[in-house]
């Protein structure tokens, strides 16, 4: 079972959904940067707003 959080409602679904959805989080978690590399991405955007 999924619980999804929505603007218009809630939902919880359950099957194939729950199979996209697992897909959806392991392709997200595949591409996100490293706890490291997502740091020092931050450290990088914050030095080059600051004047």
């Amino acid at each position: 079972m999924v619980y999804i959080e929505g603007l218009t409602g809630d939902l919880y679904a359950e099957g194939e959904d729950v199979q996209r959805c697992a897909k959806v989080f392991d392709d997200l978690r595949a591409s996100a940067l490293s706890p490291a590399a997502s740091t020092e991405m931050i450290k990088d955007l914050r030095d080059r707003e600051t004047p």
